[in-house]
């Protein structure tokens, strides 16, 4: 380990890495066509820039790449390690149109560009206020004249829980049809998790 490596603070996702996976609803196709359904008229998506914030290891952005051989991806990550991993899957896979940024978003470089697709999933229900208005910020001054950004937010909302535990009582008095025996399986249930 050298003095610099050791002097700068260690990112938790070096030590413990997110994996990645691909995320069908933010494929360009499937944001061109939303778009289009807006009626935007969006960069076609199989000749467009691309610009993955928080790309982990690649899960997304490098599938991205290899089937969208005309376009131009970036990846940007805060984890070195993750970068590593997308880096050595992009050299053994030769996709030249791919560059991959290991790099905090609060300090990225202004000469990005523009992005006809600017991607953002899994992050910003997980960074704090600042990263947050960081990557809105980032979408503003990158996204090209007709882009589209893709921002996700999953958290669960508030009524999550109760939904869940609606299903699981549904399905413990699933083709009861007696009312007094549907609330005593219900009882069971709640006592069980009382207990």
């Amino acid at each position: 380990m050298t003095e610099e490596t050791q002097a700068q603070p260690l990112n938790p996702y070096d030590e413990v890495p997110y994996g990645g996976q691909t995320v069908p609803l933010a494929h360009p196709e499937r944001l061109a066509l939303a778009a289009m359904k807006r009626g935007l008229s969006p960069a076609p998506p199989d000749r467009c820039r691309i610009l993955e914030l928080g790309c982990a290891e690649g899960g997304n952005v490098i599938p991205l790449a290899f089937h969208l051989d005309r376009c131009e991806l970036v990846g940007v990550d805060g984890s070195a390690v993750q970068i590593d991993k997308a880096t050595e899957a992009r050299d053994r896979l030769g996709l030249d149109n791919l560059e991959l940024v290991h790099a905090d978003f609060m300090e990225l470089p202004d000469d990005l560009g523009t992005f006809d697709y600017i991607l953002c999933h899994g992050v910003f229900s997980w960074v704090a206020e600042d990263v947050r208005a960081k990557i809105l910020d980032l979408c503003a001054s990158h996204l090209s004249e007709h882009g589209v950004a893709y921002i996700s937010y999953n958290c669960a909302p508030g009524w999550a829980i109760r939904a869940q535990m609606r299903r699981a009582l549904m399905e413990r008095v699933k083709g009861v049809s007696d009312p007094e025996q549907r609330i005593r399986r219900v009882r069971e249930v709640l006592s069980w998790m009382a207990d």
